[in-house]
């Protein structure tokens, strides 16, 4: 019910803008884009948390602290900035393939969450590439009857040679 809300305030900012449809779609492929990045960032960080130990969470906020020597504060709003960065940067290593091993899964929830992340990553992406194929102008494969005689004649030439 609630997206639909979102549908109508998009329309009527497009409308409202006078945005050509390959804009729109373009905008709303961006949108979707980063809306499953900080939704991904978000479920890591709560998956972090329900399913590690203090001790646990303390450990990573430190490992991956920009500064070595103190662990990330949460208490502090830059300290929040820092954990979702930290969590976004995961979600795009996982949604990208690449995978650096800096940051993975260490227990089981964690782990389901990779699983996801994978398979929500190869289905945005997947369905990114067909949006992208759709919207192309179809070009011919073909070649032109001169131009095809004319490789014939050089493909000849090579192999009587």
């Amino acid at each position: 019910m609630k997206l639909h809300k979102f549908n109508e305030i998009f329309v009527f900012v497009f409308d409202y803008l006078m945005l050509a449809p390959s804009h729109q779609r373009r905008i709303m492929v961006v949108l979707g884009i980063v809306g499953s990045i900080h939704l991904g960032a978000c479920g890591c960080w709560l998956v972090k948390v329900l399913f590690s130990s203090d001790e646990d969470v303390s450990a990573f906020l430190l490992h991956h602290s920009s500064d070595p020597d103190a662990p990330i504060d949460l208490a502090t709003t830059s300290g929040k900035v820092e954990a979702y960065v930290v969590s976004s940067y995961f979600v795009m290593t996982v949604f990208s393939t690449v995978g650096f091993g800096d940051i993975s899964g260490s227990n089981t929830g964690e782990k389901a969450m990779c699983i996801f992340l994978m398979l929500w990553g190869v289905l945005l992406f997947g369905s990114l590439l067909a949006d992208l194929a759709r919207h192309q102008p179809r070009r011919s494969c073909r070649l032109s009857p001169a131009r095809e005689y004319m490789y014939l004649c050089r493909y000849m030439r090579l192999c009587v040679q």
